[in-house]
Parts: C-alpha cells; sequence; structure tokens
C-alpha cells in the first residue's frame, strides 16, 4: 500500500528526531569507533582498503566515513551521518512498501531499524536501506534493471551479510524472471541492459568477495566449523529466536540479551512459537515461489554462516528479521505459480490469517525497540566519552597513554588525532590490526610497570587506561595510583579504570 508524501515525511521527522535525541545520549563502543579510526587514521584510500582485509566486511561504510574525517575532528558526527541514513531507510519503508499502515509504523520504531541500525552507528544501516532501496524497485526491476544492478552492487559492499543478501536478491530476480514471470516483448527488448546489469551485480560480488578475504596474517574468525556441533545449533536457534523476538533483559546489560531465552526451560517452552511462526510464514508464501525462494535462501546463508564461521550477536541476527520484512514486500510483486512437491507439502495460509500473526511480530519489535532505547537513554552504554571526558579536564592527553585492550580504543575514538601505546599489541597505534599479532603480548604487571618506565624517559606523564584493576594482572605490586575509575555501563568490558605512572622519586616518597 503506497502511503503518501506527507505521512511518510512525517513519520520519518518522528523516528529521526527521536534517534537524534537518543544517539545525543548514546556512548559509543569500540566497534563503533574502530571504524571511525580506520577512516580516520589511514592515509589515503588505498591504506584504508588494506587495512580493511583484516575487518571481516567490505568497506563502503568506511569510504563513506574517510571524508567526514577530513571535515570533522569529533566522531559524533558519525553518529548523526548513521541516524540519517537510517531514517532514508524509513522513508523509502513509509513511502513504498506494500505493508498496512498500521505495520509500518510497528516497523519504524522496531528494535533493528530504530536501535541496532540507528542508534549504534555500524555499517549494517546502509545495508538495510539498499534492501530496502531493491524492494522498493522490485515491481519496476524491468524498467530499471541497470539502477536495480547498481543498488546490488553498492549492497554487496556494506558488509558480509549484505553480500550475502545481494546473492540472494540477485538469484530471486532471476529466479522470478526465469522459472516463475512470463517473459513479455517487452523483457526481451532489454537484453542488452539485462546483459548490462548482470555484468555490473557480478562485478559487485567479485569485487567484495576479493575484499573480503582475509590476508594470510589474518587473526580474526578464520576458522570454518563444518563438524556436527551442538552449540554450533544453539547459536543458530538463538539467533533465529532473537531476531523475530528480540526483547531484551530489562536491567543495566540489556544489549544482546534474550529474555526469552534466559532460562533452559523458556528456551524450550519458546521452541514451538518459532517454529509455528516459521510454518506459518512458509505457508503464506508458498503460492510465490520466488518470495519463498527468497525467504529461505537468505535464513538460509545466514544461518550457514552462524553456524560454520562467527556466531555474531543479535546485531548480525538481525539480518533475518530483515530477510522476513524483504520477503513481505516483493510478495505482491512475484508471479503466482503453484510447485507440485511444496503445494503438496504446505497448504496456503491467507492473508487474513497471516496478517493478524505478522503484525503481532511487528508489535513484539516496537516494544522491543522502544525499550532498548530508553534503556540506552538511563545507561552509560559504554564508559569510553566519560573516560576521555576525564583525560581532557586533567590535562592528561598529552601524557603517553598505554591502553589495554581493545576496549581501550574507544577512550582514545574521543580524543581527536591521539595515539595510544597498545599494549597487546606492543606498538602504537588508534585503531586495532585484526592480524595474527592481535593480543598476541603477554601482558602481565611486569610489562606494564616496563613499558611505563621506557615511554616516561621522553619527560612525558604516563598514564594507563585498563578496563580491569591493576591489581588484578599477574605479579601485581606498588608503583601506579589510581585516579580514576568509571562508572558500569551497559557493555561490561568498558568499564575503565585510569592509573598513574610513579615516577621513581615519587614512589620514595
Amino acid at each position: 500500500m503506497i502511503t503518501s508524501r506527507s505521512t511518510a515525511l512525517l513519520f520519518t521527522f518522528l523516528f529521526a528526531a527521536s534517534s537524534f535525541l537518543l544517539v545525543s545520549y548514546h556512548e559509543m563502543w569500540r566497534d563503533e569507533l574502530q571504524a571511525w579510526l580506520l577512516a580516520r587514521d589511514s592515509a589515503s584510500v588505498p591504506e584504508l582498503l588494506a587495512n580493511l582485509k583484516y575487518e571481516g566486511h567490505p568497506g563502503l561504510w568506511h569510504l563513506m566515513l574517510y571524508p567526514l574525517t577530513r571535515i570533522f575532528e569529533t566522531p559524533e558526527v558519525m553518529q548523526y551521518f548513521h541516524v540519517v541514513i537510517a531514517a532514508t531507510s524509513v522513508f523509502v519503508l513509509m513511502r513504498w512498501s506494500p505493508f498496512t499502515t498500521l505495520q509500518k509504523i510497528l516497523l519504524c520504531f522496531s528494535y533493528f531499524l530504530f536501535y541496532e541500525y540507528s542508534i549504534i552507528a555500524r555499517n549494517y544501516a546502509i545495508s538495510v536501506l539498499l534492501i530496502f532501496l531493491i524492494c522498493a524497485m522490485f515491481p519496476k526491476r524491468k524498467e530499471y534493471p541497470l539502477a536495480l544492478a547498481g543498488a546490488l552492487f553498492l549492497l554487496s559492499h556494506t558488509s558480509v551479510y549484505g553480500l550475502m543478501f545481494a546473492l540472494c536478491l540477485f538469484s530471486t530476480i532471476l529466479f522470478e524472471e526465469v522459472l516463475v514471470g512470463e517473459r513479455d516483448v517487452t523483457y526481451r527488448r532489454l537484453t542488452t541492459l539485462n546483459t548490462a546489469a548482470i555484468t555490473i551485480a557480478s562485478l559487485g560480488f567479485i569485487t567484495a568477495i576479493i575484499q573480503i578475504t582475509p590476508p594470510n596474517d589474518s587473526g580474526f574468525a578464520t576458522a570454518w566449523r563444518f563438524h556436527p556441533s551442538l552449540g554450533g545449533l544453539k547459536s543458530v536457534y538463538g539467533a533465529l529466536f532473537g531476531a523475530y523476538f528480540p526483547l531484551p533483559n530489562f536491567s543495566l546489560s540489556y544489549w544482546n540479551s534474550k529474555v526469552l531465552l534466559s532460562s533452559t526451560t523458556l528456551a524450550v517452552l519458546s521452541m514451538p512459537i518459532l517454529v509455528g511462526l516459521i510454518y506459518a510464514v512458509c505457508r503464506f508464501l508458498v503460492s510465490k515461489p520466488a518470495a519463498l525462494f527468497l525467504y529461505l535462501s537468505v535464513s538460509s546463508a545466514l544461518m550457514l554462516f552462524i553456524y560454520t564461521k562467527f556466531s555474531g550477536s543479535i546485531r548480525h541476527h538481525g539480518f533475518l528479521f530483515i530477510a522476513l520484512v524483504a520477503t513481505l514486500w516483493i510478495y505482491n510483486y512475484c508471479g503466482t505459480k503453484s510447485l507440485p512437491p511444496l503445494s503438496r507439502l504446505l497448504k496456503p495460509l491467507g492473508a487474513g490469517a497471516f496478517n493478524p500473526l505478522i503484525s503481532f511480530v511487528f508489535s513484539v519489535h516496537l516494544f522491543a525497540g522502544v525499550m532498548a532505547g530508553l534503556l540506552d537513554y538511563k545507561y552509560p552504554f559504554s564508559a569510553a566519552k566519560q573516560t576521555a571526558e576525564f583525560l581532557k579536564r586533567n590535562n592528561l592527553i598529552s601524557s603517553e597513554i598505554i591502553g589495554y585492550s581493545s576496549s581501550a580504543l574507544a577512550v582514545v575514538g574521543y580524543i581527536p588525532n591521539k595515539r595510544w601505546y597498545n599494549a597487546e599489541a606492543n606498538k602504537y597505534g588508534t585503531f586495532w590490526r585484526l592480524d595474527i599479532a592481535y593480543k598476541s603480548n603477554k601482558v602481565d604487571f611486569v610489562y606494564l610497570n616496563t613499558t611505563s618506565a621506557k615511554l616516561a624517559l621522553q619527560d612525558k606523564e604516563v598514564v594507563l587506561v585498563l578496563n580491569r584493576k591493576i591489581e588484578d594482572f599477574e605479579g601485581a605490586g606498588p608503583g601506579f595510583e589510581m585516579v580514576f575509575e568509571s562508572t558500569m555501563p551497559t557493555v561490561g568490558d568498558e568499564k575503565f579504570y585510569v592509573y598513574r605512572f610513579l615516577a621513581p622519586t615519587e614512589k620514595a616518597e
């Protein structure tokens, strides 16, 4: 159902206003600031692309940030830019999706669109925007094949999940036109354009795969798990359930939590709900083979990736929900055809029975999205900003800063043009380079003390930024004075302690 431009703009404005308010209270964590620092501290675009080889994602988001880092010093601009992307997705959804007005409103403020892919600044929001644009173009795919191909090309370069989604959308279009749709005269006249479109889309897939292929010295998520694994099956089930019912715990540690899976009993009792929902979706889609193909192909690709490569977190699992939304979006524009094997297995479910069910699921998402936003407003998400402000207030940003764990980069991300000494990598830097040297250096108290003494020879004050107390390090002893302890944030390992290194004369006193 096409919504009027004024109504779409109204809800886009409400979404953007709410999101702008919430991001002003959202403290970014290391994964958000890693992207900013990569773009900021790569000297050129080729160097940025080389650094991205260790990230596991293509580089569209980082390339978009690259010019922003040359104009603005503060990373907060990334948050507002991210909200603009998310708000554009909402406008496309409100304006051109076929859902009812109520369902559109529920989706606008749903957990993933309103929180994970709006408030938390990552590369996934661009994936969602491009998926929605492709869905909006789907009814006129024969008229605008090059625009569709361009969107698929860009989608491939947003994230590894965007790449999987792009491949499945491309396959769905081919499936619809070759096996289901009627190849009319207009379609045959566009053969040259279709060939060009297929070439553009294919180039997107190939270049994205080249970009994310890890180098030999990569140190992040390099192993594949093809053996039977109960843990892998649990990860897949948790991902599916969390994607469809992302209700968080209503506490400080709400992020990445799933209240309905918080105990074995609840997980078992929840299983029929998940199975019943997936069964109902398949029954609804069975009369539109291309739509069913998209739903099953994206879901299967994501679940296989979760099982064999990277179990991920709820932000990654959200693409399972986006797959459902995209499938229902294109449903009305797919050809109706009975495929005997499927029609014998699944009796079609009418819209009258299915719409209340899907509206209920969207309502759960709205509740989860609003609650997550309120909890983010109530609790500090990360203590990185608070710690950086302490360092600025006390004139410690000119000191030599030794950081422990990747969490420390979030602190330095809030300090313009500041490098820190990465204790685990044993070198200066800002962003983490996830190579085989990643976390390879053993960090104990002796190492921290020796390194601090070495850096103090440069006649600068030395401070440690740690995400655990120095007493917890092996061989702990005197030599440091705690000058700051942050509050406990939602991201538990981004609670920080700041220590000042005591010079030998100070120790003697």
